[in-house]
């Protein structure tokens, strides 16, 4: 009970800074958001910030389904609103995650040992990150752990109902929940225990059948094919296709002109990905190679760690887990090695090795502790002469924790940034987002002046369209991801769209196909807002003949963020 106590002290410390405004919406958090804006107002499962209002197919329902719940017990689906609320609730998600990782954990190694790694998984700035995020990882992260606790627990019975009930929710909250799924059933066809298989397999059949079945539906039915406009359900437009569709459709969906791909290149692709699993796992204990280089050069006074030495490190680190998951098989323990290697298998087939930080760190109380487990098993070899054993991994443990907790003070101090948001009186409210960089607030500012310059029936264009709609009130997709110039322009005006926002910074694989866009037909754009320095700048459609002249050219964002602050 103390490092319960211990663990949820650490946990509010951690979010004290962060507990005002709405939770961060930006990027997939949107998308979240606003198909549980849709199931509150009764229309389906809606993503509205489309033309057409089209039916999603790409995030499963459970998370937009806590949204809506938010925003039928409050009244409102202003985001302003209903956003406090969803940080709030994001926070205890956090602190039970962190609880569940310390029970689940102290069913393996001693206290002192489970409290540090449920700490590891606590301080690790993967952590800290998604769960100021309006994203599946955090809840996810809880279903798996009261999975394990209540698997272990139940591991006698035919089918326990809670386990069941967790790896259902787990997969409706993200689909690589199925590894759950598959090795509940695995674990109990290991055993041999047939009857259990059997009645695990039919459990788990109906999440599947019931989302799997959706997603052909609503692909087989005659909206999916007469579009609003004509690239909308392209394969390459991620959040309007299903995860097959866009996964496995080209070589790279964020440059669909490098072709279409083969078996041969999604072979080619697994096994590079494969290759690329035991730094993973070694940075989903630790952090990345540029945080742990920096962060150990910064105590040291001197850059004296070079870039080979973390990345081996870390490589080191990611055997070492490795290792812990062999000296589970070898006790016939199934559960966790199946659900890992199957998990892993899934992520090794998507295209995004870039995301594998976000894929792992649902995993790290496990990972962690496999970590532990091989560290005191190598302690043991070989055996010592004379004197009591040095514990190499309670020492190495409290290293990590040490070199933890600094990266992420380092990580609140350089990239806990300030954000605004227009609150209720329409003042605009002060609060704080991880990696909110320039970019991120002029777009924010361009939206804001959209809001009250854009006409309600006008569409925007954007590399993040969710947010765009949620922030600007209008309907907002993504550019079209086609290198000809004038192509991509003819697809936007087919829509059409009026305002065109070229962001930068992050976007940057979206944006390669914004640009040539306006190079291609400058006289077809006018530029009507421009920060140099962000790197943001909002074209408008010129319908009217080049000569005219228009009160919107070039005004500074600086000016429009007092114009839409006013």
């Amino acid at each position: 009970m103390a490092a319960l106590i211990l663990l949820g002290v650490v946990s509010a410390a951690t979010w004290l800074p962060r507990l005002r405004g709405p939770i961060d919406l930006r990027w997939d958090g949107a998308a979240y958001y606003i198909l549980g804006t849709s199931l509150a107002r009764g229309t389906g499962y809606r993503l509205l910030n489309e033309p057409g209002e089209i039916e999603s197919v790409v995030h499963p329902p459970l998370l937009p389904g806590l949204v809506a719940l938010h925003q039928l017990v409050l009244g409102t689906d202003d985001w302003t609103v209903v956003g406090v609320w969803l940080r709030m609730s994001f926070f205890a998600i956090f602190v039970l995650y962190i609880g569940a990782a310390y029970v689940f954990v102290r069913a393996f190694l001693p206290p002192p040992y489970a409290l540090g790694v449920a700490a590891l998984a606590l301080l690790h700035y993967g952590t800290q990150f998604l769960s100021d995020l309006l994203f599946a990882e955090l809840p996810f992260a809880l279903a798996t752990m009261l999975f394990f606790v209540w698997a272990r627990r139940d591991e006698d019975r035919l089918c326990s109902f809670r386990t069941a009930l967790a790896a259902v929710a787990a997969y409706h909250l993200r689909t690589t929940g199925i590894a759950l799924l598959v090795a509940w059933v695995g674990d109990a066809l290991l055993r041999r225990r047939f009857r259990a298989a059997l009645a695990r397999l039919a459990i788990a059949m109906f999440p599947v059948v019931a989302w799997q079945g959706y997603i052909a539906a609503v692909q087989s039915g005659p909206a999916y094919r007469n579009t609003a406009y004509e690239y909308q359900r392209a394969p390459y437009v991620y959040s309007n296709v299903s995860y097959a569709t866009n996964g496995f459709t080209f070589k790279d969906p964020f440059q669909p002109e490098l072709g279409r791909a083969s078996l041969r290149d999604i072979a080619f692709r697994f096994a590079r990905n494969l290759s690329a699993i035991p730094t993973a796992l070694g940075q989903a204990v630790s952090s990345n190679e540029v945080s742990l280089r920096n962060s150990l050069n910064e105590l040291l006074r001197r850059p004296v760690i070079t870039p080979r030495a973390v990345s081996w490190f870390v490589f080191g680190l990611g055997c070492l887990v490795m290792a812990g998951s062999a000296i589970h098989l070898a006790r016939r323990e199934w559960l966790m090695p199946v659900y890992a290697a199957f998990y892993v298998s899934l992520m090794c087939l998507t295209p995004f090795p870039g995301q594998f930080w976000r894929y792992l760190v649902p995993l790290i109380p496990i990972l962690g502790l496999w970590l532990v487990e091989s560290l005191r098993w190598l302690a043991t070899l070989p055996p010592p002469r004379r004197g009591r054993p040095i514990p190499v991994a309670g020492v190495a443990l409290g290293l990590m924790l040490l070199l933890q907790a600094y990266m992420l003070v380092r990580v609140y101090r350089d990239f806990h940034l300030d954000a605004t948001y227009p609150d209720r009186p329409g003042a605009p409210a002060q609060y704080r987002l991880f990696y909110y960089y320039p970019s991120y607030r002029a777009f924010d500012d361009a939206l804001d002046w959209l809001k009250d310059h854009a006409g309600v029936g006008d569409v925007l264009a954007a590399a993040d369209p969710h947010w765009a709609y949620l922030r600007s009130g209008r309907k907002a997709v993504f550019p079209p991801f086609e290198p000809a110039a004038a192509e991509a322009d003819r697809l936007l005006g087919a829509i059409p769209v009026r305002f065109l926002i070229v962001q930068g910074g992050a976007a940057v694989a979206i944006e390669r196909y914004v640009t040539p866009v306006i190079q291609g037909d400058p006289r077809g754009w006018r530029r009507v807002a421009l920060d140099i320095g962000s790197g943001v700048v909002v074209y408008e459609r010129n319908r009217r003949p080049s000569s005219s002249p228009s009160t919107l050219r070039g005004t500074p964002l600086r000016t429009l963020r007092r114009a839409a602050r006013a």
